[in-house]
């Protein structure tokens, strides 16, 4: 679902790299025109080729095959047919999105007029479609009013059309607000779409998965024929594609489907290299008339035996910057996540002492992956971080492995694929907005991707990775969310813990109303994939990478320090065969992931992970003791801190430990090291160093911190010996090379000047 905010999502410079994928190639039989029998006026179904290799929807289940590439496209766009339902597609018109305002109706003849200008060399002569929909509020479906073919006049090189609103069936009153948006379809062939898969190595057991769709703005052009053609490398140059599978529907038929999903058996092309061309078209009789089928990305997948117990999917959902001490669930006092807390919680496993293992992005993300400590995997830096040794193994590759589709969705910041975040994953979008100072609703465009990359997998097991940056400074909810919290009496003046940063300022009642605004958009993600059916047999993870300071320990923001307030982090689990209500108050790490969702879902962990499964924590009661006794680490990497002084160099990296109820943070100095041991049981705020205090420690405290202190230097020992292993004696570790736009977007998040 499209977002609320009222901004130009795309300009000009975006269009350009959309249109270039628009040249199309043409293949042999392509061309053949249908006969007159296929122009009916009713919906029918025609099919060349064999009608048996059309598996039916109760075939068995199915896999993601071993050495071949199993998501058949170079580049894939989110598209919506009827009602919306989002899907990777790769053929038809192509969605640009050009406007979306509020707008206060008055007593007119119901029609609104928007003026929009755009630069025709954009479009490269692409014939354009244009798209106006309304909705009366931010919860409410968008209502598409049709697409419209518009004559632009030239204004000083600018194109300038006039799109009308027909409003006039709309239950509108005067000076009512409502929102209207605009889209522009353009296709360089709009009366016909193609494309072509690479090489396919087919097996017996090989299958391609594919939905077809209309787009909704388009249900008047009449009947849509889709057809895939198999091109085979050593056939005949006269005829080298061969039709293997037509049908035809009547784009305005009320019971076409969101999305009709098809299986395609393969088994004919077995040891036939082989490439499958799909089309679009549009059979109607009026010249002109525009094509709005749509293919969704197919997918190469295997027939497997279906399973009594088919294997889960798995759906980790990272809330980058979310600090559990600012949700209502792990004990905030201020409402600012209801979804969470309320509804969320009650069907989940909760861990109530998370750590994260770094407080900057990259590295915790990449322990997420690999199950191993930040010193370890050496991506310790979100500016020039060092990328992953190609000998550790992630988790997407060992869900590859097992026969997952995989994919990622990521917000632009510092998990590049570059670094080796995208290994194992058959797609990893870089979800790169214009700017990320300026409000674009990141999160619900996240959302809308993930969603739509589940539903073109729902035929095998699969992967999700979902990681927003929505919570991350700047604080940028929409405006509705301006005023919450203002007068609950927490944080009266909050003098303190105002800052400002150039244009943007700190404050924790921002930070919290950016909280409000990602509870509701993950209530409407997880609420709408379970209306659909996708959270059916999924695992789902929600997590964050590290929280927020506001001045607590003299620090504001994250990354150079490992107090309370950046280190513990919300971690969620729920689907089949988790506990429901459970809270696990032992400590853990994100470093626990990958083995435990492993464990959960069936598949052998690789050896040598530096995380425990959590699983027993889940099941045992009461759990083993030694969970108790367990130390959990966390690092920091960032050199430069902010401060209430202003900004300061550190020296890095600060080391922490927990263990039970102490904890003893690290420090480095030019001359040495400084300790700051807390007593967590007695004070959970880290408020009171004991080292600090008049009272010398009791004999249970002096234990506790030798104990702690002796563990940092074993942790450093063995990180540096587990890190060894991944470099050669005369290598020396490389770094990566930051390209221009990801520079600056790493700028804008405040992680260099």
């Amino acid at each position: 679902m499209r977002g609320s905010r009222t901004t130009s999502l795309l300009g000009a410079s975006r269009i350009l790299p959309l249109l270039f994928i628009l040249a199309l190639t043409h293949c042999g039989s392509a061309d053949r025109e249908p006969p007159a029998s296929e122009l009916a006026p009713e919906p029918v179904h025609t099919f060349c080729g064999d009608p048996a290799r059309l598996l039916p929807s109760t075939a068995s289940a199915f896999k993601r095959p071993s050495g071949e590439e199993t998501w058949l496209a170079p580049r894939a766009r989110a598209r919506y047919a009827r009602p919306p339902r989002s899907r990777q597609i790769q053929t038809g018109f192509y969605e640009i999105p050009e406007l979306e305002k509020v707008i206060s109706t008055v007593e007119t003849d119901g029609i609104h007029v928007e003026t929009v200008e755009y630069d025709p060399a954009s479009f490269f002569g692409a014939q354009l479609r244009f798209a106006p929909r309304v909705r009366s509020s931010p919860d409410s479906p968008w209502k598409e009013l049709g697409w419209l073919s518009l004559e632009p006049e030239d204004k000083e090189g600018q194109a300038v059309v006039e799109v009308p609103f027909d409003l006039s069936e709309e239950e509108l009153g005067p000076d009512q607000e409502i929102e209207i948006g605009l889209s522009i379809y353009a296709s360089l062939t709009p009366t016909r779409h193609a494309w072509q898969t690479p090489v396919i190595h087919a097996n017996p057991a090989s299958v391609l998965s594919f939905g077809l769709g209309v787009i909704e703005a388009g249900q008047a052009e009449g009947l849509i024929a889709w057809r895939i053609l198999a091109c085979e490398e050593d056939r005949a140059e006269a005829e080298p594609c061969e039709c293997v599978y037509e049908e035809i529907r009547d784009a305005s038929d009320p019971e076409l489907g969101p999305w009709m999903n098809r299986r395609l058996a393969l088994a004919d092309w077995t040891d036939r290299p082989t490439s499958f061309r799909f089309e679009t078209r549009n059979l109607g009789a009026q010249e002109g008339n525009a094509d709005p089928g749509l293919w969704s990305t197919p997918l190469l997948l295997e027939q497997t035996e279906a399973a009594p117990d088919p294997p889960l999917n798995l759906l980790i959902i990272s809330l980058d910057t979310l600090g559990a001490d600012h949700l209502g669930l792990y004990g905030y006092e201020r409402k600012t996540s209801p979804f969470i807390d309320e509804v969320l919680s009650p069907k989940s496993t909760v861990f109530m002492e998370a750590a994260a293992p770094a407080t900057t992005t990259g590295p915790s993300h990449m322990t997420l992956f690999t199950s191993l400590a930040p010193s370890v995997h050496g991506f310790v830096s979100n500016v020039s971080g060092t990328p992953l040794p190609e000998e550790v193994p992630t988790l997407a590759e060992t869900l590859s492995q097992a026969g997952y589709v995989t994919g990622a969705i990521t917000e632009n910041g510092a998990i590049t694929g570059k670094a080796g975040f995208e290994r194992g994953f058959d797609v990893y979008k870089e979800n790169r907005s214009a700017k990320l100072t300026v409000p674009e609703g990141h999160i619900e465009s996240t959302f809308g991707l993930g969603r739509g990359f589940l539903e073109n997998t729902r035929d095998a097991p699969s992967f999700t990775f979902l990681q927003t940056y929505q919570v991350h400074f700047p604080y940028s909810p929409p405006e509705e969310y301006g005023n919450l919290f203002t007068r609950d009496g927490l944080n009266p003046s909050g003098r303190e813990q105002l800052f400002h940063q150039g244009r943007h300022r700190h404050h924790p009642i921002l930070y919290d109303r950016e909280i409000r605004y990602t509870d509701a958009q993950l209530e409407r993600f997880l609420t709408d994939l379970e209306a659909s059916g996708l959270l059916e047999n999924t695992l789902v993870v929600i997590l964050s990478d590290h929280g927020e300071a506001f001045f607590e320990h003299d620090y504001l923001g994250h990354g150079s320090e490992l107090h309370r307030e950046t280190v513990r982090v919300p971690l969620i689990l729920m689907g089949p065969g988790i506990p429901e209500g459970l809270q696990v108050p032992q400590n853990v790490g994100l470093a626990d992931v990958m083995p435990t969702v492993l464990e959960i879902l069936g598949v052998p962990a690789p050896p040598d992970l530096m995380g425990r499964s959590l699983v027993p924590l889940m099941n045992d009661t009461p759990p083993d003791a030694r969970w108790t006794t367990r130390p959990v680490f966390s690092e920091a990497w960032q050199t430069r801190g902010d401060t209430r002084d202003g900004r300061v160099e550190v020296k890095q990296p600060t080391l922490a430990v927990r263990r039970d109820q102490f904890k003893l943070i690290r420090t480095l100095l030019e001359d040495g090291t400084r300790h700051a041991f807390f007593d967590l049981a007695e004070d959970p705020r880290e408020a009171h160093d004991l080292l600090a205090s008049e009272v010398p420690l009791n004999e249970k405290q002096t234990q506790e911190f030798n104990a702690l202190s002796s563990l940092l230097d074993q942790y450093e020992e063995e990180t540096a010996d587990r890190a060894a292993r991944f470099q050669s004696p005369e290598a020396a570790p490389s770094s990566l090379e930051i390209d221009p736009e990801r520079l600056e977007k790493l700028r804008a998040l405040g992680y260099i000047d």
